[in-house]
């Protein structure tokens, strides 16, 4: 995975497809014991990240 550098980001797969995506989902932990794993390119992302934990709809 790498940020595009439009605000998305390209997806490579195991099967060799690139994906161009504008979010990305990182499956782990649970509510009560949320992980949020270091993902490449994070450090320039300048949207929102947070674990399903700590969403709380508007």
């Amino acid at each position: 995975m790498e940020a595009d550098g439009a605000g998305g980001f390209h997806v490579h797969t195991a099967a060799g497809d690139t994906l161009h995506t504008m979010g990305v989902i990182a499956a782990s932990g649970s509510f009560g014991n949320p992980y949020v794993p270091a993902l490449p390119g994070q450090d320039g992302y300048t949207g929102q990240a947070l674990h399903v934990a700590d969403y709380l709809p508007e």
